[in-house]
């Protein structure tokens, strides 16, 4: 029942230790500088309030991801990743990153400095 473009950056917990939606407005990096990253215990599902980037996305079953800092207790696991899909993310559109994706958020597009984005993460059952 809310106004994406109206809520404030931060946390909002939906269901506790199931459901929370992180609001943020944040500037997009250079590729190089955004890391691979998959998750095991929660779903990603991000979109773009406003502003453009793009998202890069792989399978972690592909024989061109290799773990670069291993799963960690704050369920997060980062890559280095050939190749890869990227996808314009702008308001319309929205993706859900599974823990069998590798993910690879907010890469700047030009002329798009800021971007504001919501990230809401669900627990796998």
């Amino acid at each position: 029942t809310h106004n994406l473009y109206q809520l404030k950056p931060g946390k909002y917990v939906i269901d506790s230790g199931n459901v929370i939606a992180t609001v943020s407005e944040v500037a997009p990096k250079d590729r190089d500088s955004v890391k691979w990253e998959a998750h095991r215990n929660f779903n990603d599902l991000q979109y773009v309030i406003m502003g453009k980037a793009k998202m890069g996305i792989a399978s972690i079953s592909s024989p061109n991801a290799k773990v670069i800092i291993p799963y960690s207790s704050e369920d997060n696991e980062n890559f280095s990743v050939s190749g890869g899909k990227y996808y314009n993310a702008e308001p319309g559109t929205f993706f859900i990153f599974s823990p069998h994706e590798i993910h690879r958020p907010v890469i700047k597009v030009a002329g798009y400095d800021m971007i504001k984005k919501i990230v809401v993460k669900v627990r796998v059952p």
